[in-house]
């Protein structure tokens, strides 16, 4: 499936996405987030589906996924390395630790692969990274190479420890000596300038045996490097740059072998962030009661109880559906009754979908073979090109209908406004028409009677309406499926007081056509609302019956258990 950046922004996809980011274990998680694109074909989608279900078994089954809190990526220090041909040993170890996690994985997948085949996949992707493990053995936990990297490293390291110790004994020398130590501000040994010095005296500095190395902060006392440490010095300032050149050729030769295999190891970096984006996207499902939807090969999607998540739990649950029985559905309503979040909902569900993860909706809602998403929705309009808000919309809405085709989704928000009430019915009915019978599946909020009217005739055409509490004055969000809003202008000038004879007047600028469509309207909202409610009860029951045949399953599973274990022990107690 694509999506647009201009579409994921108007979904408000990354803030969405941002659920799934506070719940992956580390930095792969969201390095897969940040690449996360929908499935690209219906069969990627299933496989992709099949992996998530097996992951969720077997976490429930065996516990938590492997991890190691301190594996990061490594993608731009082997880009880095390419550059500078040598990694430190920090970021050898950050390398050690993916290899490891990647090749515990590895097993895991290896054992379980033929109780859950989409693990096979996967698994092909690794490679056995034990030798370059070993080979980073060399390293400690802080990134440190051990003195036994490499003889050459080891005899260095002592002759550096051997000098230290030599420069430390001349030093408690001169400690000893009354005359030199009086010179001292302190008797502490100081390193300064890769040499060993005292901190001496300002008014000593002429008499102290030695030469300035540096100033104190102060300025008050300076530091020296005694006569009879310098060849100490040198001689140790000689050895440790051997041993920076040993380690630094150690740390190339283990870059170079790191390099050679740099395919494997992104590769098996793109797989351990795919697991961690899995375990969020599980850790949705059970803590916020998201749902994987069952995909289908055919257009169409039926979303049960979906919520914006955005929303958290102000957001009223709404049943949406198109592609069975009809390609296009209409919803009407008054502003800031919610069409626009059944929009988003829809868009949101199906893009969540495609990328394999968990929905907010309940569990038999159906996700079929969406292309594309397409979205005109708010005021987008060009600052640069000097287009009105009108004339962007029907720039974008040209723009849609080069591209889609008969599996998108095209989402319209108000579709025919911004211009004369009359064209802009007329160019709505005109282009739902074209939509329903050219491209995919279309879902679009209005306010324009003729097109609430076409809606109620045209084939392949549904109508929903966002329910309106006549009671509150206020608009309750919920859709009803299967017909179009009633408009309640009057009755809520009428609420509030407006004059009769003004109403009355109204009443009569209607035509003659709309009154009865309008009364029809609101015998066919009280119908819808009653309907409703019997079919979420009915929702409810079955999913009481749900669980309690779970629980029965359950019990029975436990009594077949117990049962057999009495006779085998039955059986064991009979034979001795």
């Amino acid at each position: 499936m694509e999506i647009k950046e201009d579409v994921s922004r108007i979904l408000e996809i990354p803030k969405i996405l941002n659920v799934f980011a506070s719940s992956v274990r580390g930095e792969l998680g969201l390095f897969a987030l940040d690449r996360l694109k929908p499935q690209p074909s219906l069969r990627s989608l299933l496989e992709r589906i099949e992996l998530f279900r097996s992951f969720m078994e077997f976490r429930d089954r065996n516990g938590e996924w492997p991890w190691n809190s301190k594996v990061v990526c490594v993608s731009f220090m082997l880009q880095g390395a390419k550059r500078s041909g040598m990694l430190s040993g920090e970021e050898l170890l950050s390398v050690a630790r993916l290899l490891t996690l990647a090749n515990v994985t590895r097993e895991i997948l290896a054992k379980s692969r033929e109780q859950y085949p989409a693990f096979e996949p996967p698994f092909r992707r690794f490679r056995d990274f034990s030798g370059e493990i070993q080979a980073l053995g060399v390293l400690d936990d802080n990134g440190v190479l051990y003195d036994t990297a490499t003889p050459e490293l080891a005899s260095i390291r002592q002759d550096v420890d051997s000098l230290r110790r030599r420069i430390r004994r001349a030093a408690q020398s001169l400690l000893d000596t009354p005359s030199v130590s009086q010179m001292l501000q302190d008797r502490v040994l100081a390193y300064r300038n890769s040499h060993f010095v005292f901190l001496v005296r300002q008014e000593y500095v002429n008499r102290f045996p030695g030469t300035v190395v540096d100033r104190s902060g102060s300025g008050n006392s300076i530091y020296m490097e005694p006569s009879v440490l310098v060849p100490l010095n040198n001689t140790l300032a000689l050895r440790l740059r051997d041993q920076e050149e040993e380690e630094h050729r150690i740390l190339r030769k283990l870059t170079s072998d790191i390099l050679a295999r740099e395919r494997p190891i992104l590769d098996a970096q793109d797989v351990l962030a795919e697991f961690d984006l899995l375990y969020g996207g599980a850790e949705v499902l059970s803590k916020r009661r998201w749902k994987l939807p069952r995909i289908e090969e055919k257009t169409s999607f039926s979303l049960h109880q979906a919520r914006h998540p955005l929303l958290g739990e102000k957001a009223v649950p709404v049943n949406i559906k198109c592609g069975e029985g009809f390609r296009s559905l209409v919803i009407t309503g008054p502003n800031t009754g919610g069409k626009t979040v059944v929009l988003k909902t829809a868009g949101v569900c199906i893009y969540l979908a495609w990328c394999g993860l968990p929905i907010p909706a309940e569990e038999d809602s159906r996700v079929g073979n969406i292309g594309a998403i397409f979205a005109d929705i708010g005021d987008e309009q060009s600052i640069e090109q000097n287009l009105s808000t009108f004339s962007a919309h029907v720039k974008n809405i040209i723009s849609i209908l080069e591209q889609a085709d008969r599996t998108s989704l095209v989402l319209l928000d108000e579709l025919g406004a911004g211009t004369d009430p009359q064209e802009g019915a007329a160019l709505g009915v005109a282009l739902l028409d074209t939509l329903t019978k050219e491209k995919g599946l279309t879902l679009a909020t209005t306010h324009h009677n003729p097109v609430k009217q076409y809606a109620l005739t045209a084939p392949g055409v549904e109508t929903a309406s966002m329910e309106f509490d006549v009671e509150t004055l206020s608009p309750t969000y919920r859709m009803l499926l299967g017909v179009p809003g009633k408009s309640n202008a009057l009755f809520i000038a009428q609420r509030y007081g407006m004059p009769s004879a003004v109403l009355d007047k109204a009443r009569k600028v209607l035509s003659e056509r709309e009154v009865p469509v309008e009364e029809l309207i609101g015998e066919l909202n009280e119908r819808r609302a009653w309907l409703d409610k019997e079919e979420n009860e009915i929702r409810a029951l079955r999913r009481t019956l749900a669980e309690e045949r779970k629980k029965y399953q359950e019990s029975s599973r436990d009594i077949e258990s117990r049962k057999d274990r009495i006779l085998a022990e039955a059986e064991r107690k009979a034979e001795s």
